[in-house]
C-alpha cells in the first residue's frame, strides 16, 4: 500500500497492513493534538488581551467540549469517522 501525502506529495510505503494502520493512526492523533494546542494558544492570547485591557475581572468564561475524540480508547476514534 502506498498512500500519498496530499500536502507534500510524499509517497509512503509499508510492508504490512499493521504498519499502514499505525501510520494512519499516528497522523490522525498528531493532527488532533496540533488542533488542541492551537486552541490553547488562542485562549491564552485572548486572556492576555483581556488582562491587558483591564477586562479580565469583568469577564465570565464558559468552557465546553464536544467530547468527540477518544484517542483510540477501546478501539474508538473520533466522531468525524462516522
Amino acid at each position: 500500500m502506498r498512500p500519498i501525502d496530499k500536502e507534500t506529495s510524499d509517497i509512503f510505503t509499508f510492508r504490512t497492513h499493521q504498519q499502514l494502520l499505525h501510520f494512519k493512526y499516528q497522523r490522525c492523533v498528531k493532527g488532533y493534538l496540533r488542533t488542541i494546542a492551537s486552541i490553547d494558544e488562542s485562549v491564552g492570547s485572548l486572556l492576555a488581551c483581556l488582562d491587558a485591557e483591564g477586562l479580565i475581572s469583568d469577564t465570565n468564561f464558559i468552557y465546553t467540549s464536544g467530547q468527540g475524540f477518544f484517542l483510540g480508547d477501546n478501539g474508538w476514534f473520533d466522531k468525524r469517522f462516522m
